[in-house]
């Protein structure tokens, strides 16, 4: 790549060379420098004004009285853009040392030094005529020449610099942008989307589940991953997630996507109260100690299928959620809060957006429809299968002598939804003076709303309206 530049000469290189004119001697040009600031050259210069890297000139020639040729190879690991070009008489920071010749602009960049790739500067200064001549010299480090010689021929190649390819996918780039359109500027900039194109990404924020990725203002493009069934479907992205991004010619593929279930190893042990982050998200959660309140992070903040695991060992605890627009949905309805008491479990999923939704555990039990109790006087208590026992009393006269009777009927508290299956009688109070143990009595029919109880009394007198037997029965249906 061949780029027509022009350094300036500055004040301190122009006295440097009418010095050695003077005097008799030459000013030797020795190291190119490369730096990462901005500015308009004036000739003022006497450093760099952000220094990068600094290289011996590998080799040099003077084509004509007006023009000399130089060459540097910048090799390492560093990464940085080039910005500003200083020529140097001496290496800087030593004795004598002046920056003879400087080169930058206002705005823009020059080239882009990637890590382990060796860039090699040459360049050919045309010399203004009132610099005195024979008086610049360039002093070359030849124990380079010969890796310049094997650069000549590898850039010979058809292809001669496929690792720049890979030096932006060996760089990790942080995302911008608000979710969920997140994007991307990695440097050296992308063109152009190609299929097969790779970046690694660390994502600055989470998604939201139909997420979007615009690397260098190319457009942006639907960030996807694979199933376990080979096909794609919305990424699951975490807050300081760091992922391979490739495109495939119509999106962006996550690589290395979450985790669907919990990993070896992943436990947290909480032993007080606070609120839960992305950090616990797809781990399982100890809750020992007192017991206390930990409060939900916001459904907005995390990605959509995010799951907290709770498991309380010790204590009653108490799960809130943090943003007054979320909900926790269990059991069909909205809550606040959800209680955890000692022993029980819970599994609570976020869309995302503003609901966590108890999915899972023994403390859901309390809250669904399969174990719904009404602990009163008469009451009732559901059971899993379907199962429902009902309890109360149901109250008559007895009115008649020894060898009389009577029934009379009473309504469950709850209408079975299909049938009652048994009534089990027990003695209930007595008021007035009629003896218990003066009758027995047996559920005389019943349907899935009421049931009937017969009174026989064995022996004694009749009794006044005032005497009021009670009897209390257990009801099983379904």
């Amino acid at each position: 790549m061949s780029i027509v530049f022009q350094f300036k000469l500055t004040v301190a290189g122009q006295a440097a060379l009418f010095n050695a004119n003077h005097t008799g001697t030459s000013l030797n040009l020795t190291h190119i420098q490369f730096g990462s600031g901005n500015r308009t050259p004036t000739g003022a210069e006497t450093a760099l004004l952000n220094p990068q890297q600094l290289a011996p000139i590998a080799s040099g020639l003077t084509v004509s009285p007006t023009q000399i040729r130089m060459s540097a190879i910048f090799g390492g690991e560093q990464y940085y853009v080039i910005r500003e070009v200083g020529l140097w008489a001496g290496s800087p920071g030593s004795t004598g040392a002046v920056l003879v010749a400087y080169w930058s602009q206002a705005t823009g960049d020059l080239a882009v030094k990637s890590p382990g790739v060796d860039f090699v500067f040459s360049h050919d200064m045309s010399i203004d005529s009132a610099v005195p001549g024979g008086n610049l010299t360039i002093v070359a480090d030849t124990a380079q020449a010969p890796l310049l010689a094997l650069l000549a021929e590898h850039e010979r190649k058809p292809d001669p610099h496929p690792q720049y390819v890979l030096a932006r996918r060996l760089n990790t780039w942080t995302s911008a942008g608000n979710a969920p359109a997140f994007t991307l500027s990695p440097e050296p900039p992308v063109a152009a989307y190609a299929t097969g194109q790779r970046c690694r990404v660390r994502f600055h924020s989470a998604g939201r589940g139909a997420d979007t990725l615009n690397i260098n203002g190319l457009g942006a493009r639907n960030l996807k991953q694979y199933t376990a069934s080979g096909s794609k479907t919305a990424a699951i992205v975490a807050a300081d997630q760091v992922s391979e991004v490739e495109y495939d010619g119509a999106d962006f593929i996550v690589l290395q996507p979450l985790p669907g279930g919990l990993e070896h190893g992943a436990v947290t042990v909480i032993s007080g109260s606070g609120a839960l982050g992305a950090a616990h998200a797809g781990k399982l959660l100890i809750l020992r100690g007192v017991g206390g309140t930990l409060t939900l992070p916001a459904a907005a903040s995390l990605a959509a299928g995010a799951t907290l695991h709770l498991c309380s060992q010790e204590g009653a605890w108490s799960i809130a959620r943090q943003a007054t627009g979320d909900t926790i949905n269990a059991a069909q309805s909205s809550v606040a809060t959800l209680g955890l008491a000692r022993g029980e479990t819970l599994m609570l999923v976020g869309d995302g957006v503003s609901t966590w939704t108890a999915a899972g555990g023994s403390a859901l039990a309390a809250l669904s429809g399969s174990f719904q109790a009404s602990k009163t006087g008469n009451g009732y208590q559901k059971l899993p299968g379907g199962l429902i026992l009902q309890w109360g009393s149901v109250s008559g006269y007895q009115l008649t002598g020894a060898g009389g009777g009577s029934s009379w009927s009473g309504s469950v508290p709850m209408t079975f939804p299909n049938a009652c299956l048994s009534v089990t009688l027990s003695a209930g109070e007595v008021m007035g003076s009629i003896e218990t143990l003066e009758h027995i009595y047996a559920a005389n029919g019943w349907t899935a709303s009421t049931l009937t109880v017969a009174l026989q009394r064995t022996y004694g007198s009749s009794a006044g309206t005032g005497d009021i037997f009670n009897v209390r029965y257990i009801a099983i249906g379904y």
